[in-house]
């Protein structure tokens, strides 16, 4: 029976050991005789530093006699220790602390052993103690023996693309180390910048600190490197930006890490190329998990268009804060399908309730309300694409204003707790119709809640264009740009509100724990972004030159569309407990009553397929309200504070 597989040579066995069939075997036992070996030798060193001479003389028949007591013992814990399960490639700090209690443990019961024992001469008091001090030095230096030549090979592999790194906090730390770590690793950093000016100068694990990224450029040129990493946990979206361009300029490649909760796989580790969410990316909102969770926790909560991108992120949320009962209302069934599917695996705590339909179907949504009893309806359903909507005027109103009164009409008939109108930035000032049923929804919902003897809170919260949505500018160009382009820009001064999903859904969510009744939320979106601008930046990063491989076609705007869009009207907005969350101008002088029957006209109207009737009467409805809302926002912001207390 041969330790080799196959037909190895057995003079490979050094070279390939995984073809060894007993290698954990053979593994301990090579580590448990070296271990041996330089025990045995701290343990005569002991002896000859406390004698100062090589021949123990009368000390010659004890050290025979108690170099196995020595020696076995600190086996025994090395062995029951966990010495040997370690990975020595990766050894660090805590690997050398365990070194250093493990020999001392063995080196405790050995002289524990030896008074047990009663020897007619014990070894001297400070043998022991220099015999811990060598053993741990020396098996520290044995066990790192194998990082220190992996990290020597990766050091001076030519092969690697030597790099800078953006960032010497703990992100780049983790590169720095890892790299060191991985001779495989593809990146080589020969210094890191940093823009604090304390750091400049400085070492982090043997590799300089030379600068912040003002002096990028210079650093650049003068380390020879043709890759710039950005390592800065969830770093601000103007540093991206900033890097970004100058490594244009330089004709240099930029790569960012990963957030550090992924950092741990290798493979997840390695830096990613830079996408358009990480340009556009600000300051990530603090989100109050507890004051959600005490607002969810145990709640049967509805969602409206659960498949839609707003809505399955909601749900996904949601879920993550123990709902007893999640119901997801969706009109199309493969969206309804994946969503369902996703949440029953990733939350089998929670009730998943799909329902197949329309909320503007009040039978459906009757039987909702009475089976589930909904103590929370979040409200997302609804047509967003302006120019699908401008062709479609009734089905518009029939579908985005139709739901939401229906939605209402139940929550306040079954006493559910809170409502939520998901709205659009295109609601302020609306040009289009899509906008204009916005708007009718959030002053349909604030009309409501005065109107009706209920409970319920009813609120709406508003913001602009979030990155990842179906139909959203951004897939669109990168079809555009794999097709060979053009890109189609409406205008080169058009812009647009963007946030990443997760982060509108988390605001969200924080809007409907403060809600207090009648509240028009506002998200705070951050600066607005010229599409244009974004076009470029997508070009670049798919690997393309602007106007050589890929140009940009200016279309000219579409029927209803602005050139950018507002959430609020300048001076209406009233802050709240958090910073990224506002209230609009409160519905103070609303006639309710008026408001919810010209909007059953317009539901009344729309039902005929009068399309011309339908827009002057929506669009009357909405001229009235913003022109009135544009003369009280003179007021200022700080009489407007006092109108609404958020606790």
């Amino acid at each position: 029976m041969g330790i080799f597989r196959g037909k190895a040579r057995a003079d490979s066995w050094l070279f390939y050991p995984h073809r060894i069939t007993k290698w954990k075997i053979f593994r301990l036992t090579v580590l448990m005789s070296l271990d041996l070996l330089v025990l045995s030798a701290a343990y005569y060193l002991a002896y000859y530093l406390r004698l100062d001479r090589l021949d123990l003389g009368s000390y010659n028949q004890l050290f025979w006699v108690t170099l196995p007591v020595y020696v076995g013992a600190n086996l025994l814990c090395f062995l029951f220790g966990g010495m040997y399960r370690q990975v020595w490639r990766y050894a660090n700090f805590y690997s050398a602390l365990m070194i250093g209690r493990l020999v001392l443990a063995g080196t405790v019961i050995s002289v524990a052993i030896d008074y047990w024992f009663a020897y007619e001469m014990r070894p001297p008091r400070s043998v022991p103690i220099m015999f811990w001090l060598i053993s741990t030095m020396s098996i520290i230096l044995v066990k790192f023996s194998w990082r220190m030549w992996v990290s020597f090979r990766a050091n001076y592999d030519s092969g690697r693309k030597r790099c800078l790194v953006y960032g010497a906090g703990s992100a780049g730390e983790l590169f720095a180390r890892h790299a060191s770590a991985s001779a495989n690793f593809p990146y080589q950093p020969v210094g890191f910048i940093d823009d604090d000016s304390n750091k400049k100068g400085r070492l982090l694990h043997g590799i300089k600190i030379y600068g912040s990224g003002r002096e990028l450029t210079a650093i650049f040129k003068k380390r020879r490197v043709d890759t710039i990493i950005i390592a800065i946990h969830a770093a601000p979206g103007s540093v991206v930006r900033d890097v970004f361009k100058k490594c244009q300029k330089l004709e240099a490649q930029v790569l960012i890490m990963p957030e550090m909760a992924n950092a741990l796989d290798t493979e997840i580790f390695k830096p990613r190329a830079v996408d358009i969410k990480d340009l556009l990316r600000r300051s990530p909102a603090q989100i109050d998990q507890e004051r959600i969770m005490s607002c969810l926790k145990g709640k049967t909560v509805l969602i409206t268009g659960a498949g839609g991108s707003i809505g399955s992120e909601i749900c996904r949320q949601v879920a993550g804060y123990f709902p007893v009962k999640l119901i997801m209302l969706e009109m199309s069934e493969f969206n309804l399908y994946q969503v369902d599917m996703e949440l029953r695996e990733a939350y089998p705590h929670v009730k998943i309730v799909s329902v197949l339909g329309s909320c503007a179907d009040e039978g459906l949504v009757e039987k909702i309300f009475v089976k589930h009893k909904p103590e929370y309806v979040l409200h997302a359903a609804a047509y967003k694409h302006v120019p699908i909507i401008e062709e479609n005027i009734e089905t518009g109103i029939l579908n985005n204003i139709v739901a939401t009164r229906v939605m209402a009409d139940a929550a306040i008939k079954h006493q559910t707790e809170r409502f939520l109108l998901i709205s659009s930035d295109k609601a302020v000032r609306p040009v289009n119709v899509m906008g204009a049923t916005k708007r009718c929804c959030e002053l349909l919902v604030s009309a409501v809640a005065k109107t009706s003897d209920t409970s319920c809170r009813f609120s709406s919260v508003r913001f602009g264009n979030v990155l990842g949505s179906s139909g959203s500018v951004v897939p669109r160009f990168l079809q555009q740009i794999a097709d060979g382009g053009p890109v189609s820009v409406t205008h080169p001064d058009i812009t647009r509100y963007f946030m990443l999903i997760e982060e509108a859904v988390g605001l969200v969510l924080q809007s409907v724990s403060m809600s207090q009744g009648g509240e028009v939320f506002v998200l705070n979106m951050g600066n607005p972004v010229k599409i244009h601008e974004m076009a470029k930046h997508l070009i670049t990063l798919s690997g393309k030159v602007l106007d050589k491989d890929i140009k940009i076609k200016f279309t000219g705007l579409r029927p209803g569309e602005k050139l950018y869009e507002e959430l609020i009207l300048e001076g209406s907005e009233c802050h709240t407990l958090h910073e990224d969350v506002f209230i609009a101008r409160p519905e103070e002088g609303i006639d309710a009553k008026k408001i919810i029957e010209d909007i059953d006209s317009i539901i009344q109207t729309a039902q005929t397929a009068d399309t011309a009737r339908c827009r002057d009467m929506i669009f009357g409805l909405i001229q009235s309200d913003f022109v009135s809302e544009s003369s009280r926002a003179t007021s200022g912001r700080a009489e407007l504070a006092n109108e609404v207390s958020i606790h």
